[in-house]
């Protein structure tokens, strides 16, 4: 199989995200932004003879190497001859330049390759991008692929391939930006290989240019690539190009303690040599990426495949890590307690239990270390660390403790040897019925005693040296002629509040019961009534104790679930229409029925907004009952004298009611007089009120609840500002000569 060597041109891209040229490495996947020329070579040391250009070059993508193609974009595959990858280092595409048949000459592999005005000269391509110079494209990196069938002919008959960078007026800026190889006439010229005939680079070859000289200039770079000066000896080539910053770059900014990354942009196939103030520690030297130690100035030594060098230098300094603190509400705690934990120091704070925050309130079990991770606005992180100590809760030994019981007509009764364990100095205290009740004894040292008391429930309450407490309930003393607890009943167990709930005990001769509810109200008998019971607490308690012969039992208590009274309410207004009243109901959401009651002694009707008129003149009270889904029911009403309005003396005896849904009546619905007009509707923070006639006219503004919140007059269009009015439903009234009109509008901000 036939060899060739490939060359591709590569332009290192710096990782800060800046412009550049444009599609300077085909990364469009198209030839845009570069020009392609066909022409034919009469003499190797010389350019091209032009015959077809300037042209923009077909994109061709990864047309095949033995293809008639002068010029394709390739992506995938391997080069046939040489078995080099086509995916190029500098990502993206490549461009390859003719072709083993393309440039071949005389016809051969079934392409026209013998350019017009020439029938003796193999193809030839040039391939070539200007860019104006900028500090975000001050440098550039070419690279390639090259294969030539040597043809044994003399110097200047050879295939070859130029890379070159040219100024504004065509003039080449340096032999060291430069790359020109021809055959040699049978021998391979240095890194190349061979096989058959066919000399190619083994591998990308590449230079790298130092454009920050030419900053605010067009410069050039110019391929060529070309089969001998006579025909049978082809020569193509791949190459790719990349633009970047001329300058070293800071991965991130440095802090205190660690080390900075310094980066150079890549260059193909030179070698790199960094240096740095004295006593600095210079990582990775030789490579595109060094990690130092100290502040200062480091330089950097580049040298290309040409042997030319590059120099650049950047300045570094060391941000300063922030100082960071802990304070406490306390370091020392008592198992199951918080500690509050606040941070100093920096801008934002990990704890090392993963909590994001300046301050923390952990419930503690043990004693614990908490480290805080500050990073601050510059990008530095410190640490630092607190320690809280947990101590154990005291412990409360009842295994042997001594009861001894009491006489009902006395306290003399005992409780003994209960042993408590804790830090020293140990007091405590101890209560009748619950932890909360009455004290009755204190104490201190490891053995809790009790003596002389009455029959009863006792808790301990235990505080250690270290502040740390414990609780324990249930130690009864009792007495053999304590009567049982009562065998209490309640009329219901869940109720409505403010309903009535009767409590019973059976009578049993020689024993009084004693009631005492909740909110500390007594009575004593076999019955008791609580004729309203309240909404708090909830559930609502009542105990009863039987007492005989000076004994008192134990306590039974009953417990009453109680639920809301519903809430019902109605506004009225009244009706733009002669004779008719608006009621605009609230109900609960957890409505089961409705009763409206007209006070005229007709049947209350069921509906939720029904309708109701009233045959006489006269003052009623409208009353509406509302039941829920918990059989609980509340009344509203309202005594109001009827009204008319306007003159239509065939109805001065008829009054209309309309119960209307606020939720759901729209504005026509509610007033269909065009006389005024409102908008927007519904409003944010005012609105304005029109009307057709220009006297003045009082407004007033009404709440859900019947409350005047604002009266003002008008004139014809009026801007009205609701900006402290609350989200809902409200009603304009107008007043004027003649009537009154009635408009609703909504508040939503």
């Amino acid at each position: 199989m036939k060899k060739f060597l490939l060359i591709a041109l590569t332009i290192c891209i710096s990782s800060i995200a800046i412009a550049q040229p444009t599609n300077i490495g085909f990364d469009n996947g198209s030839f845009n932004g570069w020009v392609g020329y066909e022409g034919y070579n009469p003499n190797s040391n010389n350019p091209l003879v032009t015959v077809t250009g300037p042209i923009t070059p077909p994109s061709n993508l990864n047309a095949a190497e033995t293809a008639c193609d002068y010029f394709s974009l390739v992506s995938t595959g391997t080069d046939p001859n040489m078995g080099v990858p086509l995916v190029s280092p500098l990502g993206g595409y490549c461009a390859r330049m003719g072709g083993e048949n393309r440039n071949l000459g005389a016809g051969a592999g079934g392409c026209d390759d013998t350019p017009s005005g020439s029938q003796n000269n193999t193809a030839g391509e040039v391939l070539q991008n200007t860019f104006k110079v900028t500090p975000a494209c001050a440098s550039l990196q070419y690279i390639f692929l090259f294969a030539y069938l040597d043809g044994a002919h003399p110097n200047g008959g050879q295939p070859y391939f130029n890379a070159e960078v040219l100024d504004s007026t065509g003039a080449i800026l340096s032999n060291c930006y430069s790359y020109v190889q021809q055959g040699l006439g049978g021998v391979p010229p240095t890194g190349y290989a061979s096989n058959a005939g066919i000399y190619y680079t083994p591998y990308w070859f590449g230079n790298y240019v130092d454009l920050s000289a030419y900053i605010n200039h067009s410069v050039t770079i110019r391929f060529t690539v070309a089969g001998c000066f006579s025909t049978g000896h082809y020569g193509y080539a791949y190459v790719d190009c990349k633009t970047g910053p001329s300058k070293i770059t800071l991965q991130s900014l440095p802090c205190a303690g660690s080390n900075a990354i310094l980066n150079a942009l890549p260059s193909f196939g030179s070698t790199y040599n960094w240096s740095g103030p004295a006593g600095a520690t210079i990582t990775n030297n030789g490579t595109q990426q060094v990690s130092v130690n100290q502040a200062g100035t480091y330089s950097l030594a580049i040298t290309n495949q040409s042997g030319c060098t590059y120099n650049f230098d950047t300045t570094i300094t060391f941000n300063a890590a922030p100082t960071l603190s802990i304070t406490s509400s306390s370091s020392n705690i008592c198992a199951g307690n918080t500690t509050t934990l606040t941070a100093n120091g920096a801008s934002t704070y990990t704890w090392s239990n993963n909590e994001i925050a300046s301050t923390i309130t952990p419930a503690l079990t043990t004693s614990t270390n908490y480290t805080v991770t500050g990073t601050a606005a510059n990008g530095c992180t410190g640490t630092a660390t607190a320690s809280v100590t947990v101590n154990p809760l005291p412990v409360i030994d009842t295994t042997g403790v001594t009861v001894t019981q009491a006489g009902c007509a006395g306290s003399l009764g005992a409780i003994s040897n209960v042993t408590i364990t804790g830090a020293a100095t140990i007091t405590y205290t101890w209560t009748q019925f619950s932890l909360n009740g009455t004290p009755v004894g204190t104490g201190s040292g490891s053995n809790a005693t009790l003596s002389n008391i009455n029959a009863s429930n006792y808790c301990l309450n235990v505080v250690d040296g270290n502040t740390c407490a414990a609780t324990f309930c249930g130690i009864a003393v009792t007495n053999a002629g304590v009567p049982n607890a009562p065998n209490a009943t309640a009329s219901a167990t869940v109720a409505c509040v403010g309903s009535e709930v009767t409590f019973s005990v059976a009578a049993v001769a020689g024993v009084t019961n004693s009631w005492m509810e909740a909110n500390g109200t007594t009575g004593t008998g076999n019955t008791y009534t609580i004729t309203s019971i309240p909404a708090s607490p909830n559930p609502y308690t009542i105990n009863v104790t039987a007492t005989s012969a000076g004994c008192v039992s134990m306590p039974t208590t009953l417990t009453i679930s109680t639920n809301p009274t519903p809430i019902v309410t109605y506004t009225l207004m009244q009706d733009p229409a002669p004779h008719t009243w608006d009621a605009y109901p609230t109900y609960p959401t957890n409505v089961a029925s409705i009763s409206w009651d007209w006070g005229d002694a007709t049947s209350p009707t069921t509906a939720s907004y029904p309708t109701h008129i009233y045959s006489v003149a006269g003052t009623y009270s409208i009353c509406v009952t509302v039941t829920d889904v918990n059989g609980c029911s509340s009344t509203y009403c309202q005594d109001d004298a009827v009204s008319r309005l306007g003159n239509n003396s065939a109805q001065s005896t008829l009054v209309y009611i309309n119960i209307l849904n606020p939720a759901t009546t729209s504005i026509n619905q509610l007033s269909n007089n065009n006389a005024i007009n409102i908008y927007p509707n519904p409003a944010q923070n005012n609105f304005t009120i029109e009307t057709s006639s220009n006297e003045k006219q009082t407004v007033s503004v009404f709440d859900i609840t019947g409350k005047l919140v604002l009266s003002q007059t008008i004139n014809g269009k009026t801007n009205i500002d609701i900006s402290n009015f609350t989200n809902g439903v409200y009603f304009i009234q107008v007043q004027t000569n003649t009537n009154v009109i009635t408009k609703k509008i909504i508040v939503q901000h």
